[in-house]
């Protein structure tokens, strides 16, 4: 759904034009070169001082703390991660990130794919309920590395401790990697048909299934949904709590590198524990522009 007065629709030049990613026939087919890391470098490039991304964090305060980053920064962390994953991970190499919700999942997920290796978006093992599922996930994808925070990393390396050595991926602590490393990275060319990331099922019928995602399939998606819901303004901006190894909460993440707005994220827990959280997130953003979401049907 989407809030607020739309403004005057702006063009900034630099950015991708929808119209652009068009043929004669009004079918999707995306320019030569174009993919979710060529989009955010684009960004860097004609917005990088505008916030990428905002992250609402309820733990200390119902009020809920605001963390920003803008495209310039998330630049750096790309590059910095990346680094540190090329130093241990081969290209085409999985790589899953459980870590809380928040920017440094953001950062982590985007420099997977950037550093030429396949992102696993997962979860962090202290999540409730989801352990076995976690499990068989991590067997199944066999990752050579695992992303995480400090906050994360104690429950981490306690759920890993019962894997075979040899089935024990590097672990990479995100918010201890410095922007120094960014240095190191070596840029990887990315074709169209690539595989972006592994998306696994929820294992609500069936054990947890990863469905191969290539770059080709992400970009076309999003562009279906960005017409389809009329998202051409560029003071459009997003809002979402929907959990980041979600289809959805991809999405989110994934729009405004597309079109160069924002998304305003919150941890899934926080909304379910005071859903006006979200209704006050989408009033707040609805003042800086228009303000989509989405949310299934029990919210």
């Amino acid at each position: 759904m989407d809030g607020g007065v739309p403004p005057q629709s702006v063009r900034r030049d630099g950015l991708l034009q929808i119209e652009d990613c068009l043929n004669a026939d009004g079918d999707i087919v995306l320019p030569p070169g174009v993919n979710l890391i060529s989009l955010i470098d684009r960004n860097i490039a004609n917005v990088g001082d505008s916030v990428a991304y905002r992250y609402l964090d309820f733990s200390g305060s119902d009020a809920g703390q605001p963390t920003e980053i803008t495209w310039t920064r998330l630049g750096v962390r790309l590059r910095a991660i990346g680094a540190r994953v090329q130093q241990v991970a081969a290209r085409g190499d999985r790589v899953a990130i459980l870590a809380p919700q928040g920017l440094d999942y953001v950062a982590g997920f985007f420099a997977a794919v950037k550093a030429g290796t396949i992102a696993v978006p997962l979860f962090a093992p202290e999540l409730p309920g989801h352990v076995e599922r976690l499990q068989t996930a991590l067997d199944d994808a066999e990752p050579t590395v695992v992303l995480t925070t400090t906050p994360a990393r104690e429950a981490l390396e306690a759920f890993l401790a019962v894997r075979p050595p040899a089935r024990r991926p590097h672990v990479l602590v995100i918010d201890e990697i410095t922007d120094s490393a960014a240095q190191d990275f070596a840029p990887v060319a990315i074709d169209v048909d690539d595989i972006s990331h592994l998306q696994y099922t929820s294992g609500a019928t069936r054990p947890p299934v990863g469905v191969e995602v290539t770059h080709r399939a992400v970009g076309t998606n999003l562009l279906q949904m960005i017409l389809s819901i009329d998202l051409l303004d560029r003071n459009t901006h997003g809002v979402s709590w929907l959990p980041l190894y979600h289809d959805m909460g991809l999405s989110m993440i994934g729009f405004p590198a597309v079109y160069g707005g924002h998304s305003t994220l919150m941890a899934p827990t926080a909304f379910i524990r005071r859903p006006q959280r979200w209704i006050h997130a989408l009033s707040a953003g609805s003042r800086e522009g228009r303000v989509i979401t989405a949310a299934p049907n029990f919210a």
